[in-house]
Protein backbone atom coordinates (compact mmCIF):
# COMPACT_ATOMS: atom_id res chain seq x y z
CA UNK A 1 0.00 0.00 0.00
CA UNK A 2 2.93 2.33 1.18
CA UNK A 3 4.39 1.56 -2.25
CA UNK A 4 1.41 2.18 -4.18
CA UNK A 5 1.35 5.43 -2.61
CA UNK A 6 4.98 6.77 -3.44
CA UNK A 7 4.44 5.71 -7.26
CA UNK A 8 1.58 7.91 -6.87
CA UNK A 9 3.70 10.88 -5.83
CA UNK A 10 6.39 10.33 -7.99
CA UNK A 11 4.32 9.92 -11.51
CA UNK A 12 2.43 12.87 -10.31
CA UNK A 13 5.44 15.09 -10.25
CA UNK A 14 6.64 13.73 -13.47
CA UNK A 15 3.59 14.63 -14.74
CA UNK A 16 3.38 18.07 -13.70
CA UNK A 17 6.95 18.66 -14.89
CA UNK A 18 8.55 20.34 -11.86
CA UNK A 19 10.54 22.55 -13.92
CA UNK A 20 13.67 25.32 -12.52
CA UNK A 21 15.17 27.99 -14.49
CA UNK A 22 18.34 29.53 -14.11
CA UNK A 23 19.93 32.20 -16.23
CA UNK A 24 23.87 32.97 -15.47
CA UNK A 25 26.84 34.47 -17.02
CA UNK A 26 29.76 32.41 -17.97
CA UNK A 27 32.64 33.68 -19.79
CA UNK A 28 30.80 36.86 -21.58
CA UNK A 29 28.29 34.44 -22.52
CA UNK A 30 24.13 34.29 -20.72
CA UNK A 31 23.69 30.72 -20.12
CA UNK A 32 19.54 29.39 -19.49
CA UNK A 33 19.60 25.91 -17.10
CA UNK A 34 16.51 24.36 -17.18
CA UNK A 35 16.03 21.55 -14.78
CA UNK A 36 13.25 19.03 -15.13
CA UNK A 37 11.99 16.58 -12.14
CA UNK A 38 13.38 12.67 -13.66
CA UNK A 39 14.71 14.36 -16.61
CA UNK A 40 17.75 15.97 -16.28
CA UNK A 41 19.38 19.72 -17.40
CA UNK A 42 19.55 21.08 -20.05
CA UNK A 43 21.41 24.33 -20.90
CA UNK A 44 20.85 27.10 -23.84
CA UNK A 45 23.30 29.81 -24.86
CA UNK A 46 22.51 33.29 -25.19
CA UNK A 47 23.86 36.00 -26.38
CA UNK A 48 27.39 36.73 -25.82
CA UNK A 49 29.16 40.24 -24.82
CA UNK A 50 31.90 41.36 -26.97
CA UNK A 51 35.23 41.81 -25.54
CA UNK A 52 36.65 44.04 -23.58
CA UNK A 53 38.34 46.81 -25.21
CA UNK A 54 42.00 48.28 -24.45
CA UNK A 55 41.59 51.77 -23.53
CA UNK A 56 43.55 54.24 -25.92
CA UNK A 57 44.92 57.05 -24.40
CA UNK A 58 43.98 59.27 -27.30
CA UNK A 59 41.67 61.58 -26.23
CA UNK A 60 39.43 61.28 -29.49
CA UNK A 61 40.30 57.23 -29.71
CA UNK A 62 38.96 57.07 -26.42
CA UNK A 63 35.79 58.56 -27.08
CA UNK A 64 34.87 56.43 -30.05
CA UNK A 65 35.43 53.09 -27.67
CA UNK A 66 33.47 54.63 -25.22
CA UNK A 67 30.66 55.21 -28.15
CA UNK A 68 31.37 51.50 -29.94
CA UNK A 69 30.85 49.87 -26.14
CA UNK A 70 27.83 51.73 -25.26
CA UNK A 71 26.32 50.19 -28.50
CA UNK A 72 27.53 47.45 -27.41
CA UNK A 73 25.78 47.48 -24.03
CA UNK A 74 22.48 48.66 -25.94
CA UNK A 75 22.62 45.66 -28.08
CA UNK A 76 23.03 43.33 -25.10
CA UNK A 77 20.46 45.07 -23.44
CA UNK A 78 18.03 44.08 -27.19
CA UNK A 79 19.67 40.68 -27.66
CA UNK A 80 18.83 39.37 -23.65
CA UNK A 81 15.52 40.62 -23.58
CA UNK A 82 14.50 38.89 -27.08
CA UNK A 83 16.54 35.79 -25.76
CA UNK A 84 14.61 35.80 -22.16
CA UNK A 85 10.69 35.81 -24.38
CA UNK A 86 12.37 33.02 -26.74
CA UNK A 87 12.30 35.97 -29.98
CA UNK A 88 15.18 35.46 -32.17
CA UNK A 89 18.06 37.65 -31.49
CA UNK A 90 17.81 40.83 -33.02
CA UNK A 91 20.71 41.35 -35.62
CA UNK A 92 23.95 42.94 -34.95
CA UNK A 93 24.98 46.44 -36.79
CA UNK A 94 28.26 45.85 -38.67
CA UNK A 95 31.21 46.52 -36.90
CA UNK A 96 32.81 49.11 -39.39
CA UNK A 97 29.12 51.22 -39.85
CA UNK A 98 28.71 51.57 -35.82
CA UNK A 99 32.65 52.16 -36.24
CA UNK A 100 32.12 55.13 -38.61
CA UNK A 101 29.07 56.36 -36.45
CA UNK A 102 31.04 56.53 -33.19
CA UNK A 103 33.96 58.39 -34.78
CA UNK A 104 31.77 60.97 -35.99
CA UNK A 105 30.00 61.30 -32.73
CA UNK A 106 33.60 61.70 -30.85
CA UNK A 107 34.58 64.38 -33.44
CA UNK A 108 31.54 66.49 -32.37
CA UNK A 109 31.86 65.43 -29.09
CA UNK A 110 35.64 66.60 -28.81
CA UNK A 111 34.42 70.35 -30.61
CA UNK A 112 31.63 70.36 -28.44
CA UNK A 113 34.40 70.06 -25.59
CA UNK A 114 36.86 72.34 -27.19
CA UNK A 115 34.22 75.00 -27.72
CA UNK A 116 32.89 74.57 -23.84
CA UNK A 117 36.69 75.12 -22.80
CA UNK A 118 37.12 78.18 -25.29
CA UNK A 119 33.31 79.87 -24.14
CA UNK A 120 34.85 79.60 -20.62
CA UNK A 121 38.06 81.43 -21.41
CA UNK A 122 36.69 84.26 -23.45
CA UNK A 123 34.15 84.34 -20.37
CA UNK A 124 37.01 84.86 -17.84
CA UNK A 125 38.82 87.38 -20.27
CA UNK A 126 35.88 89.62 -20.45
CA UNK A 127 35.54 89.64 -17.34
CA UNK A 128 38.88 90.62 -16.72
CA UNK A 129 38.61 93.17 -19.22
CA UNK A 130 35.94 94.97 -17.77
CA UNK A 131 37.19 94.69 -14.28
CA UNK A 132 39.64 96.47 -15.78
CA UNK A 133 37.65 98.61 -17.63
CA UNK A 134 35.83 99.68 -14.60
CA UNK A 135 38.74 100.04 -12.47
CA UNK A 136 40.19 102.54 -15.31
CA UNK A 137 36.99 104.23 -15.47
CA UNK A 138 36.46 104.66 -11.86
CA UNK A 139 40.22 105.90 -11.45
CA UNK A 140 39.38 109.05 -14.01
CA UNK A 141 36.20 109.97 -11.94
CA UNK A 142 37.86 110.32 -9.05
CA UNK A 143 40.70 112.06 -10.56
CA UNK A 144 38.28 114.27 -12.35
CA UNK A 145 36.34 114.93 -8.99
CA UNK A 146 39.19 115.79 -7.15
CA UNK A 147 40.39 118.24 -9.77
CA UNK A 148 37.25 120.27 -9.71
CA UNK A 149 37.32 120.02 -5.66
CA UNK A 150 40.28 121.53 -6.17
CA UNK A 151 39.00 124.29 -8.56
CA UNK A 152 36.29 125.12 -6.21
CA UNK A 153 38.28 125.53 -3.28
CA UNK A 154 40.80 127.83 -5.07
CA UNK A 155 37.50 130.26 -6.36
CA UNK A 156 36.35 130.03 -2.95
CA UNK A 157 39.77 131.09 -1.63
CA UNK A 158 39.67 133.74 -4.07
CA UNK A 159 36.27 135.08 -3.54
CA UNK A 160 37.64 135.44 0.06
CA UNK A 161 40.95 137.18 -0.47
CA UNK A 162 39.12 139.73 -3.04
CA UNK A 163 36.08 140.39 -0.34
CA UNK A 164 38.94 140.59 2.51
CA UNK A 165 40.60 143.46 0.25
CA UNK A 166 37.51 145.42 -0.02
CA UNK A 167 36.44 145.34 3.75
CA UNK A 168 39.26 147.16 4.71
CA UNK A 169 38.95 150.39 7.03
CA UNK A 170 36.13 150.93 9.25
CA UNK A 171 34.24 147.00 7.45
CA UNK A 172 37.42 145.40 8.79
CA UNK A 173 35.61 143.80 11.69
CA UNK A 174 32.55 142.53 9.48
CA UNK A 175 35.04 141.57 6.64
CA UNK A 176 36.43 139.15 9.70
CA UNK A 177 33.21 137.26 10.15
CA UNK A 178 32.47 136.98 6.56
CA UNK A 179 35.81 135.51 5.93
CA UNK A 180 35.29 133.09 8.95
CA UNK A 181 32.11 132.51 6.88
CA UNK A 182 33.32 132.30 3.56
CA UNK A 183 36.10 129.63 5.34
CA UNK A 184 33.47 127.29 7.17
CA UNK A 185 31.43 127.04 3.78
CA UNK A 186 34.28 126.22 1.90
CA UNK A 187 35.48 123.59 4.45
CA UNK A 188 31.41 122.79 4.40
CA UNK A 189 31.45 122.73 0.46
CA UNK A 190 35.26 120.32 0.45
CA UNK A 191 33.82 117.83 3.16
CA UNK A 192 30.55 117.76 1.22
CA UNK A 193 32.94 116.97 -2.35
CA UNK A 194 35.01 114.62 -0.47
CA UNK A 195 32.11 112.85 0.87
CA UNK A 196 30.81 112.78 -2.80
CA UNK A 197 33.90 111.60 -4.34
CA UNK A 198 33.89 108.80 -1.86
CA UNK A 199 30.29 107.74 -2.58
CA UNK A 200 30.79 107.89 -6.12
CA UNK A 201 34.40 105.63 -5.72
CA UNK A 202 32.10 103.15 -3.60
CA UNK A 203 29.16 102.82 -6.25
CA UNK A 204 31.81 102.15 -9.23
CA UNK A 205 33.56 99.63 -7.24
CA UNK A 206 30.46 97.85 -5.82
CA UNK A 207 29.43 98.32 -10.06
CA UNK A 208 32.75 96.25 -10.82
CA UNK A 209 32.53 93.69 -8.14
CA UNK A 210 28.50 92.67 -8.95
CA UNK A 211 29.74 92.14 -12.69
CA UNK A 212 32.83 90.58 -12.12
CA UNK A 213 30.26 88.15 -9.47
CA UNK A 214 27.84 87.84 -12.16
CA UNK A 215 30.49 87.11 -15.10
CA UNK A 216 32.35 84.34 -12.34
CA UNK A 217 29.02 83.20 -11.55
CA UNK A 218 28.10 82.50 -15.34
CA UNK A 219 31.77 81.30 -15.71
CA UNK A 220 31.05 78.58 -12.92
CA UNK A 221 27.39 77.82 -14.55
CA UNK A 222 29.45 76.79 -17.52
CA UNK A 223 31.73 74.74 -15.84
CA UNK A 224 29.31 73.18 -13.75
CA UNK A 225 27.49 72.12 -17.03
CA UNK A 226 30.30 70.84 -18.68
CA UNK A 227 31.38 68.63 -15.23
CA UNK A 228 28.11 67.09 -15.10
CA UNK A 229 27.43 66.40 -18.72
CA UNK A 230 31.32 64.78 -18.17
CA UNK A 231 29.91 63.15 -14.63
CA UNK A 232 27.50 61.85 -16.25
CA UNK A 233 29.28 59.83 -19.09
CA UNK A 234 31.99 58.68 -17.18
CA UNK A 235 28.37 57.18 -14.62
CA UNK A 236 26.99 55.31 -17.73
CA UNK A 237 30.86 54.40 -19.11
CA UNK A 238 31.28 53.03 -15.99
CA UNK A 239 27.94 50.93 -16.13
CA UNK A 240 28.43 49.83 -19.19
CA UNK A 241 32.40 48.25 -18.80
CA UNK A 242 30.43 47.03 -15.74
CA UNK A 243 27.76 44.90 -17.37
CA UNK A 244 30.50 44.22 -20.20
CA UNK A 245 32.48 42.65 -17.55
CA UNK A 246 30.19 40.59 -15.82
Amino acid sequence: MQRRAWAAVLGAAALGGCTTTKLAQRDGCWVRETKKFLAGSREELGPCAGPAPAWADDHLMRLAQECMAREDWRFQERALTAWSRGEPLPDREREATVLRACQSDAVAADLAERATREKLASLEKAARERQAELEKSALQQQTELEKSAARREAELEKEAARREAEAQGERARDAQAERDAARAGAEKEREALRVAAKEERDAQRAKAEAEEADARQRADAERNRAAEAQTRLADWLGQAANKAQQ
